[in-house]
């Protein structure tokens, strides 16, 4: 995403682990659990995840997460398993589920610009796109309604 766009966005990331992923809910559960102590480690954990798909199975998705998560400074291994494995986990995992539920969310991804969804979009510059059309008609009825 350009740079630009960037400074103009906030992404609001959800959990949604399907059920029919034998280790979306293990993963999720992880990824949530690592975001309470650090964004960037969620989102290098995140990006692992998703780049090692075929490898990652529920058997050994904590010992790569924890391989991986473990040359990080900022992440404590001992407070990642408790969270992981306890009812805080669980419950940074239900909370997303209820907002998606909410939203008649079925799938992943599923994306919401300015609480409108959003057709499935398929490229990166289709979503920079639709994003500088939003925000031109922003800035466009800031503009309006600060002449009136």
């Amino acid at each position: 995403m350009p740079p630009e766009l960037r400074e103009q966005t906030t992404l609001v990331f959800k959990h949604f682990p399907l059920e029919n992923h034998s280790w979306a809910r293990p993963a999720a559960t992880l990824a949530a659990c690592t975001a309470d102590q650090s964004p960037t480690a969620f989102w290098e954990l995140t990006d692992y995840l998703l780049g090692h798909q075929a490898e990652v199975r529920q058997g050994n998705i904590k010992t790569r997460a924890f391989d991986l998560l473990s040359t990080r400074r900022e992440i404590n291994l001992r407070q990642l398993e408790t969270c992981a494995s306890g009812e805080a986990g669980v419950a940074l995992i239900a909370r997303d589920e209820a907002i998606a539920k909410q939203l008649a969310i079925h799938s992943t991804p599923t994306l919401f610009i300015n609480g409108r969804r959003v057709v499935p979009l398929e490229s990166q510059n289709q979503l920079e796109q639709l994003l500088a059309r939003e925000l031109h008609s922003e800035t466009a009825l800031v503009h309006t309604q600060a002449k009136q």
